[in-house]
């Protein structure tokens, strides 16, 4: 046997498990069996603070999200909106997660978009790449049809047309000479952090037409493509 004192009862007294290792080297003799056991003990003890510990921590930010203040923020409506980036299919790229449908409109107004930003929306500039020219801020809008689907209207000389989600993509490529758009806000709290993210609510796409478009349109509207 290793020289380490005994516990005359053959295993650690009650008191042990209450006071820790050095009550007992304090007052009993431990054999190498029960000093194992105990610094066991101790490292399931530290064990169990830490997991605590996370666990209070995990409830303070539940109870932060909780308090979370729901403002009240206006829609975004742009008139003769001026739209980049357009990705109305959700198609996979360098910069785009498949299926992530999703365009940005140019925030013409430089104080509007400081107010965007105080509000949380999350404003971008775009570098000018001409050294003459102009940085332009935007958003970026996510294009949903899950849960609220967006109103988008195709208008041609002949008439509107309501696209969904399997013919939404065709304004892709379309020649576009004008765009009303209304953004409505989605208020997030991540890990303590806030921000607004940008949703479609509805946008109107008026088509710009070439010369034999009046020659070859279907009336009413096509369900083909008018461009």
């Amino acid at each position: 046997m290793v020289g380490y004192r005994v516990d005359p009862t053959g295993w650690l007294s009650h008191r042990i498990f209450l006071f820790g290792k050095r009550e007992a080297l304090n007052n009993d003799e431990i054999d190498t069996k029960t000093f194992i056991e105990l610094q066991k003990y101790e490292i399931d003890r530290k064990y169990q603070a830490e997991l605590l510990k996370k666990q209070i921590e995990v409830a303070q930010k539940k109870k932060r999200r909780s308090k979370m203040k729901y403002r009240n923020i206006d829609n975004i409506c742009i008139e003769h909106a001026h739209i980049l980036f357009r990705n109305f299919s959700g198609e996979e790229g360098r910069y785009n997660a498949a299926g992530k449908r999703n365009f940005c409109v140019v925030i013409e107004d430089q104080e509007y978009a400081e107010k965007l930003l105080a509000d949380g929306w999350n404003v971008k500039t775009l570098r000018a790449r001409d050294p003459d020219g102009e940085d332009l801020l935007y958003i970026q809008v996510a294009v949903s049809f899950d849960y609220v689907p967006p109103k988008v209207m195709l208008i041609t000389s002949h008439g509107k047309r309501m696209l969904d989600e399997d013919t939404v993509g065709m304004l892709d490529h379309a020649d576009i000479s004008n765009v009303d758009v209304v953004i409505r806000p989605y208020q997030w709290e991540v890990n303590g952090n806030e921000g607004v993210k940008a949703y479609l609510k509805s946008i109107y796409v008026t088509i710009d037409e070439d010369e034999f478009a009046d020659k070859y349109a279907d009336d009413p509207v096509s369900e083909e493509a008018p461009f």
